[in-house]
């Protein structure tokens, strides 16, 4: 009895436990359907395109996504249809050795790549791939994630054209400019900044405008005016700065700065132009010096000879006066006498200038010695005692030029440098001759030139004198131009300063012609 009631009792368990088990296995079976409908819900909404590729090659699954990329039917890219036949020709190689990248190592990778649609066109695609395993492990074969990132890839067509289209308008500006960061260093220039500048972008990219170069930019003025752009957000216009810089000399330049946003306000930059306004400075200047020369030749034709006449009456008024007084012993009156003559002379020399520079003689071309017009100057002149005359003449065979015009030249070269040594000093004046020219040098250790104004001592009606129309030396300049030769001065403040003329060595003339220095250059 006991025993059937054991055999009994293990039925009923064994009845239980297997309706219980058939129960929990429906159970599962219905949990993974749920979960596989939501799998595969998932798996074909995702806008990402999903495709599984065998090992040889040929796709085993694809969701909706990827049969809206390819614009194929899932009958169609599952009908024993290879993944390779989705890429064009160009990408094969290079999918083929990724593909068997991943299988070796079993790392995913992520590149870049083109799908060819159902119509022929092209679409870009960026792949994710991976190897995909089953449950125990096994490798099945290959899965991918497609992502259609046309969109992507137009808008950086856009901005690169957007950027190409910017590029090429700054290549083409003129004007110099440089892109500074709010702490005002440098970003970029254009290619006019370097090449107006002679740098290149390793010498000023990522340093400080004021630091670049050799600090031509480190000017007070101009660094608070950039330093208040963006706190006040404000713009210059035209700041003129005037500098001597070290690679390309002198500049006169206009400055135009203001605010350049990027990145939605995020990044806030400083734009700097640069106009050269140095040529059209010098211009106005030429403009300016030709108007006033014009105005000169006017006044020098018209009443030139009408103050020469009465100036050479007063100058015999004083001649005869001298010698009618020579016996008288009043010493103040004799001084007068000389002070009358020699401001007569001065102002019949500006007299001379002026209508010497208005009429522009050409040479008349004569045999003379130079160095006995040298002599000549030295000797026609008051030279004060404080100051100490010495010649060094060489010996120089007559030579052809016009003995009037170059003695005035070295008339005025003579009487500069005696003006120059207001408390005394030293004169010397040689000749050198150098295979076909000769060389003059007029060198005084007076008060010398100043930099600034060594640039301007040739240019009409500019003086340093507080008495002087500045045309003496222009005067130089043009009788020595006129004789095809040139002039230069060498200097500095303090130190005093060498005038040199070159004149060509010409000894005969076998062209007949009157007044042209042209006919003896063509011995």
């Amino acid at each position: 009895m006991l025993e059937l009631i054991v055999v009994v009792g293990a039925w009923v368990f064994l009845a239980a436990y297997t309706a219980w088990f058939l129960s929990s296995v429906k159970k599962r079976e219905r949990e993974r359907a749920k979960f596989y409908e939501r799998f595969v819900g998932i798996y074909n909404s995702s806008k990402d395109a999903i495709g599984y590729v065998s090992l040889d090659g040929v796709l085993l699954d694809v969701n909706d996504s990827f049969c809206r990329l390819t614009g194929c039917s899932r009958e169609e890219l599952l009908d024993n249809k290879k993944y390779q036949d989705l890429a064009p020709k160009e990408y094969h190689e290079y999918e083929a050795k990724t593909i068997e990248r991943i299988l070796r190592t079993g790392k995913p990778e992520e590149y870049e790549q083109e799908y060819i649609r159902k119509d022929g066109s092209r679409v870009p695609v960026l792949l994710t791939v991976f190897v995909a395993k089953g449950i125990n492990g096994k490798i099945l074969g290959i899965a991918a994630i497609i992502k259609d990132i046309t969109e992507r890839k137009n808008n950086e067509r856009a901005i690169r054209d957007t950027r190409e289209y910017a590029e090429n308008i700054v290549a083409t500006l003129r004007e110099p400019f440089v892109v500074l960061d709010r702490d005002l260093k440098v970003i970029t220039g254009n290619r006019s900044f370097y090449k107006t500048f002679e740098m290149t972008p390793e010498e000023i990219e990522g340093r400080y405008i004021y630091e670049i170069g050799n600090r031509e930019w480190d000017i007070p003025q101009l660094r608070q005016l950039l330093e208040d752009i963006l706190p006040r957000n404000i713009s210059f216009s035209d700041f003129e700065v005037e500098y001597d810089f070290q690679r390309i000399g002198r500049r006169v330049m206009l400055l135009n700065a203001r605010r350049i946003c990027k990145e939605a306000n995020i990044t806030q930059m400083i734009l700097l132009v640069i106009e050269d306004i140095t040529e059209k400075k010098l211009l106005q200047e030429r403009l300016i010096t030709s108007e006033k020369l014009s105005t000169i030749g006017l006044l020098a034709s018209v009443v030139g000879h009408e103050i020469r006449n009465p100036l050479g009456v007063i100058r015999n008024s004083a001649c005869f006066l001298s010698m009618k007084l020579k016996d008288n012993t009043d010493e103040k009156v004799v001084k007068h006498l000389k002070i009358l003559e020699r401001e007569v002379n001065s102002a019949n020399l500006i007299i001379s200038d002026l209508l010497d520079f208005a009429r522009k003689k050409l040479p008349a071309l004569e045999l003379t010695d130079l160095n006995n017009v040298v002599m000549d100057v030295l000797s026609s002149i008051f030279i004060p005692e404080n100051i100490k005359v010495t010649t060094e003449l060489c010996e120089i065979p007559p030579m052809l030029f016009d003995r009037e015009q170059i003695r005035r030249a070295f008339l005025n070269l003579t009487l500069n440098a005696v003006q120059a040594m207001p408390e005394g000093g030293k004169l010397l004046v040689q000749t050198s001759k150098h295979f076909d020219s000769v060389e003059i040098a007029f060198t005084d250790t007076g008060v010398g030139i100043s930099k600034e104004n060594m640039e301007k001592l040739f240019t009409p009606l500019f003086s340093t004198k507080a008495k002087g129309i500045g045309l003496g030396l222009s005067i130089c300049k043009q009788i020595v131009d006129g004789h095809d030769g040139n002039i230069t001065v060498q200097g500095s403040v303090g130190e005093g300063s060498t005038f040199t003329v070159k004149l060509p060595m010409l000894t005969k003339k076998t062209v007949d012609e009157k007044s042209a220095f042209a006919a003896a250059l063509t011995v």
